[in-house]
């Protein structure tokens, strides 16, 4: 609804200018604008949820790492306001019980060409266990570079196999510009 008072004040300006020749070149270039202001708060939309527990948190959209035909992995980050988790769902996941085993930390490559190591959380099967999610707990002192750069590779262990490395190339600034939403948010 934040641009529902913006569009009818610029529909009201063109509507007084429209035969202006100025004004037809205007609009593509604002029609544009609009429309990149959109895809970016579109990145920012956060839910709140509640743990069985009953404790509150906020997370983000899904969106997708890596893709192949074999393989996906997923993720979405979390917050209780006071820690940061990046949850990782790979397909395929390994069958209950397996999942449960996995305990191995998430190393990550930014693009400041420096390795980060997210702590193991949890293994959780979702969905009436028909999702597997692999939760990392962020390091505070590391958030500030994690926000400044994307993410190039992982090292991550689904409980599969080994330790694999994903290169990414899809979303790469999708951990960089949530973490600006929560945090954006937690302004607010």
């Amino acid at each position: 609804m934040k641009y529902g008072h913006l569009a009818s004040l610029f529909l009201n300006y063109l509507s007084s200018f429209r035969e202006s020749v100025c004004m037809r070149k205007l609009i593509p270039i604002v029609v544009f604008l609009f429309f990149v202001n959109s895809s970016t708060d579109a990145q920012c939309k956060i839910e709140q949820n509640k743990f069985p527990d009953g404790t509150m948190y906020l997370e983000t959209e899904p969106s997708l790492m890596y893709q192949t035909s074999k393989k996906k992995l997923v993720e979405k980050l979390s917050t209780d306001k006071e820690n940061y988790f990046v949850a990782i769902s790979p397909t395929p996941f390994p069958l209950k019980p397996a999942g449960k085993k996995v305990k191995k930390d998430l190393i990550v490559f930014l693009s400041n060409n420096k390795t980060y190591t997210l702590k193991h959380f949890d293994s959780r099967y979702i969905d009436q266990d028909s999702s597997f999610e692999i939760l990392y707990l962020f390091n505070k002192k590391d958030i500030p570079d994690f926000q400044q750069n994307t993410i190039k590779k992982i090292v991550l262990n689904d409980g599969l196999g080994e330790d694999i490395v994903y290169n990414l190339v899809l979303h790469t600034d999708a951990v960089k510009k949530q973490l600006g939403c929560f945090l954006k948010k937690k302004e607010n």
